[in-house]
């Protein structure tokens, strides 16, 4: 069959267009030196150091201003607590209530380029951005009630003006919804869709069948595992670099999002081994409880997530990417693997050319969900100790070449 003219036109654009946008096409190994971070450890917090030290819960994370100070976050919780440059207890910022300032259904907390910060809700089909001022005082909110941008996470652009983020449609007549990953404004309109992935949307009738749990579950887990997440972070100028699982590859958008650069890296891939899934089992069990009312908490046992675990089918080999970071906003890291087993990610550096620098290994929680925070020369990170509690631990750290380390990269 003769194909028309026009469609022959189209095709011999397809390269054209391509060629505009720079791809870095990395190698296994970095060429010329390979370098790591060394990093020192700084600053050690805990329960030991007192009551305001205590932070459960499997997503605390941390967050660090400008001037060093501290921010523990923690979802579960609903409770964002200040801590100054050396590791004093300053205040709590906002806690769990229903008043102005106060939290219900916490996601996350972010400082801006101007000393202003947002914390996220999301409470069904409504989602709440609280605005904080520079001395994070609560200022205001903004709230979008809808079943069409149920906005599940976020990473907002230094100047607030867009945002990466998964978000969740729902259409109650078919009983569908849609995972969406994409580029927002401030106002959550859709200006580029990066992944949306169809499935059957949760039926509150079925919620103490212990089987149907298993199946939803699945299907997250599922979710997960193909990749489809959309991982997202930004550096100091504004760029936002963003990158699914399914592919070792990073596309670069500049402050008006256009694509500016996509990197990519060849690697070995990694083996996902029954041991290390069946590592997520606990951490599961204790996330998901953890988001329920107490009269369903009995609902999610480990034979439960077990069953789950089967019907996701996870695949033989693991994702080429778990999540996106910068270093002080400026060179680009890309977790490579998380393994379970050894409780440890392993990360690789790009500088903003593109170009591979090398890698460095670091300590993760169960879930690894909770990646390290590097700011004004400092790192951080909250990992849980032998008896699960969460401890803060800083580091300095210095990029240098592999052969100048003795040891690991990383000495706790």
């Amino acid at each position: 069959m003769r194909r028309p003219i026009s469609y022959l036109l189209f095709c011999l654009m397809i390269p054209l267009v391509a060629a505009d946008i720079p791809t870095v096409t990395n190698g296994r190994q970095p060429l010329g030196s390979a370098y790591t971070l060394a990093m020192e450890e700084d600053l050690h917090l805990g329960p030991d150091t007192g009551d305001n030290y205590i932070w459960p819960g499997t997503g605390t994370g941390v967050v660090v201003n400008d001037a060093g100070h501290i921010f523990i976050v923690q979802p579960t919780e609903n409770s964002i607590i200040e801590l100054d440059n050396h590791g004093v207890f300053v205040r709590q910022v906002a806690g769990p209530g229903q008043g102005p300032g106060e939290l219900q259904a916490l996601v996350s907390f972010q400082f801006l380029a101007d000393g202003t910060a947002i914390a996220l809700e999301n409470r069904g089909p409504l989602t709440t951005f609280n605005y904080f001022t520079k001395e994070l005082v609560y200022r205001d909110k903004k709230t979008h009630n809808s079943l069409t941008m149920i906005l599940r996470l976020a990473v907002f652009a230094p100047d607030a003006s867009h945002l990466a983020g998964t978000y969740v449609s729902v259409t109650p007549a078919t009983g569908q919804m849609v995972i969406h990953g994409s580029l927002l404004n401030s106002e959550l309109d859709v200006l580029e869709e990066r992944t949306s992935v169809k499935r059957a949307a949760p039926n509150p009738q079925k919620l103490n069948d212990p089987a149907y749990w298993s199946e939803m579950l699945a299907e997250e887990i599922k979710y997960i595992t193909q990749g489809n997440l959309l991982f997202a972070t930004f550096d100091r100028e504004g760029n936002c670099y963003t990158a699914t699982g399914r592919h070792y590859k990073i596309t670069r958008w500049d402050g008006d999002l256009k694509q500016t650069m996509v990197i990519t890296r060849d690697y070995k891939p990694i083996v996902n081994t029954d041991e290390e899934i069946a590592q997520i089992i606990d951490p599961v069990v204790e996330a998901i409880r953890a988001q329920l009312p107490p009269a369903m908490k009995a609902m999610i046992t480990h034979a439960v997530v077990e069953k789950a675990i089967e019907l996701a089918e996870i695949p033989a080999a693991k994702l080429a990417i778990y999540g996106l970071n910068t270093i002080d906003g400026d060179k680009i890291l890309v977790t490579h693997d998380n393994n379970l087993l050894r409780k440890e990610a392993l990360l690789d550096i790009f500088d903003k050319s593109g170009a591979y620098l090398g890698k460095f290994t670091h300590p993760i929680g169960a879930l690894g969900i909770t990646p390290p925070v590097f700011k004004n020369g400092l790192a951080y990170m909250i990992l849980p100790n032998a008896e699960g509690e969460n401890e803060l631990f800083r580091y300095r750290y210095r990029l240098v070449s592999e052969g100048s380390m003795v040891g690991g990269a990383l000495n706790r």
